[in-house]
């Protein structure tokens, strides 16, 4: 069985934008790729959970302020505890297609 980066890229994109608590969420994603067998999903669903994992908050499109300079302390200029939560309910979507 063959994994394909594209996929899980994919799958780790829906499980950041759907909405919902993680359940619903991976329920809509499943529905949406009802074309891949389970396993397939299983095999994408954990390699997006690494790409997750070691992608960086800019590569995610959010916004990470550099503290030494004044700007990083302005409010709303750093979203980096957004991306931390969005990435911590995305991973949990994933696994519910994991397991």
């Amino acid at each position: 069985m063959e994994v394909a980066p594209g996929k899980a890229t994919i799958l780790a994109r829906m499980a950041m934008t759907e909405s919902g608590d993680p359940a619903v969420r991976a329920k809509t994603i499943k529905a949406k790729m009802s074309m891949h067998s389970d396993r397939e999903l299983s095999s994408n669903a954990a390699l997006a959970i690494i790409l997750l994992e070691t992608t960086r908050n800019q590569d995610l499109g959010y916004r990470i302020t550099d503290k030494t300079k004044i700007t990083g302390y302005f409010p709303g200029m750093d979203e980096s505890e957004i991306a931390k939560h969005v990435r911590e309910l995305a991973i949990k979507t994933l696994t519910y297609l994991v397991f």
